[in-house]
């Protein structure tokens, strides 16, 4: 027993040990521009799935599973600000779910969805508050689809 206590004792401290020695990276948002952004993102609101898919020409296009796929072409402009935080502006957000997550909007709402820049697997991903229903406040997250071009925009530290 007292053997695999000190194997146990032994293990996390390599662990600690190899852990401290890598190095750590940090998001270098100097790089974040619109090509970073171009891409599929998924939601899954409250069971409900919805995509946007921001095109490289300013446009993007809107699938909500929901209502029989619908799928909307150029259902909007999106535009990339950066500064103190970073965020993503959707113009004529469709906002078409039977139960409507934007209460204050109408069938098409400006949304903008915050970048979020923590080095971690939800790097890229853009979210922004909802009240529902009963005035609790949800995250509604798009999540980047294909995250395999984060590691251009990340920043060693040593």
């Amino acid at each position: 027993m007292s053997r695999l206590i000190l194997f146990g004792i032994i293990v996390f401290a390599f662990c600690m040990i190899f852990s401290s020695c890598k190095n750590s990276v940090k998001l270098d948002a100097s790089k974040l521009d619109t090509a970073y952004f171009t891409g599929e993102y998924k939601t899954n609101y409250l069971g409900k799935i919805e995509k946007i898919f921001l095109k490289g020409n300013g446009w993007y296009d809107y699938l909500n599973e929901e209502n029989s796929d619908t799928i909307i072409m150029n259902a909007g402009k999106w535009n990339f600000e950066s500064g103190k935080t970073c965020s993503i502006l959707l113009a004529d957000y469709p906002n078409i779910r039977s139960e409507k997550v934007f209460l204050d909007g109408g069938d098409k709402v400006n949304l903008s969805l915050n970048v979020n820049t923590h080095i971690e697997e939800n790097l890229g991903d853009l979210e922004t508050l909802v009240i529902d229903e009963r005035g609790g406040e949800l995250s509604y997250i798009f999540a980047k689809q294909d995250k395999i071009r984060n590691k251009d925009y990340l920043l060693k530290v040593e």
